[in-house]
């Protein structure tokens, strides 16, 4: 699992109350309303959406100082908010399924005009999520990220979250149009057969997300040896071997960068090939396939090797 996913899981987590160790509901206290904007309705198709629509940047509060980031996702947001004089990111948009058998149990949320509930989390980890429930059991998910000092992150992840509800309650949002060659609109589960797992060592799936652009799959696990490997597209600058500390290769008959590093335990592997340009040629920002692996108590080339057959097997289905 990536750092950021892996920062998201630890926040949302948070946000529902299982790392605060909050109380249990009070009986005495009326559960506040069920949300009742739909995520299907208001937003239309999840694999389109233009994120950074969603987040009115006039009507963020001034004391934010909220600068949108360089795109670098599909899915999500990012700004830059400097209120407390040290950095902080936030990425919003993201969706994700809500825990339909733990949600509303530990922490009541506050319900929004919008009709949506907001959740707001607490920091851990140099993180803060809040997240925003439709009532089709869709989470929209704000995270705080800051390298020092988590202060002001999960107000900070409530503000913007509260301003992307504010921005939804107008009506529905924009969206992108992808050229025919596109990766955001293929399925990157169904990109992996039955068939082809046990050849690459996976055990089962291990998520999927709304917005279709990303799966997990993971191997055999146990307290000392566990195989995790991702596939998301993302956006970004053509991958460059150089720029990226990597080896530039073919993979699947597409050119692919591939780069490595071990943090702790665990080795870590990433293969990039790029897509067609994200919007307009001169912004030069083009989707990304990326397949990113984490395997503890093995070595970087265990991982790439892992990476390399996923890749073998998936770019050659890229449109």
């Amino acid at each position: 699992m990536s750092a950021r996913r892996m920062a998201l899981t630890v926040a949302c987590l948070a946000a529902l109350g299982f790392l605060t160790g909050c109380a249990g509901s009070d009986p005495g206290t009326p559960d506040p309303p069920k949300a009742s904007m739909s995520a299907h309705k208001e937003l239309g198709d999840f694999t389109t959406i233009q994120p950074c629509a969603m987040v009115d940047i006039k009507r963020l509060p001034a004391d934010l100082k909220a600068a949108l980031e360089p795109v670098d996702t599909l899915d999500s947001c990012a700004l830059r908010v400097d209120s407390t004089g040290t950095p902080i990111r936030v990425e919003v948009g993201e969706l994700t399924y809500a825990d339909v058998d733990n949600a509303d149990v530990e922490n009541k949320p506050e319900a929004l005009p919008s009709g949506l509930q907001l959740y707001v989390g607490s920091a851990q980890q140099g993180t803060c999520a809040a997240y925003l429930r439709f009532a089709d059991h869709i989470d929209l998910t704000s995270v705080a990220y800051a390298t020092d000092g988590t202060g002001t992150l999960c107000a900070t992840a409530a503000a913007v979250a509260r301003n992307v509800a504010g921005v939804l309650a107008k009506g529905p949002v924009p969206h992108r149009t992808y050229p025919a060659n596109s990766f955001a609109t293929v399925d990157p589960c169904g990109l992996v057969y039955a068939d082809d797992y046990s050849s690459l060592g996976y055990v089962d799936e291990n998520n999927r997300f709304p917005a279709r652009h990303e799966c997990d799959w993971i191997g055999n696990q146990s307290a000392t040896n566990s195989l995790t490997v991702r596939l998301i597209f993302i956006a970004g600058p053509a991958p460059d071997a150089q720029a990226l500390g990597g080896t530039a290769s073919q993979i699947g008959g597409r050119p692919s960068v591939t780069t490595s590093t071990t943090v702790g335990a665990a080795a870590e592997c990433r293969i990039d090939t790029a897509g067609p340009a994200l919007g307009a040629t001169q912004s030069k920002l083009y989707e990304i396939a990326q397949i990113h692996v984490t395997y503890d108590n093995h070595t970087t080339g265990d991982a790439c090797q892992a990476g390399t057959a996923l890749a073998d097997v998936v770019w050659l289905k890229l449109p």
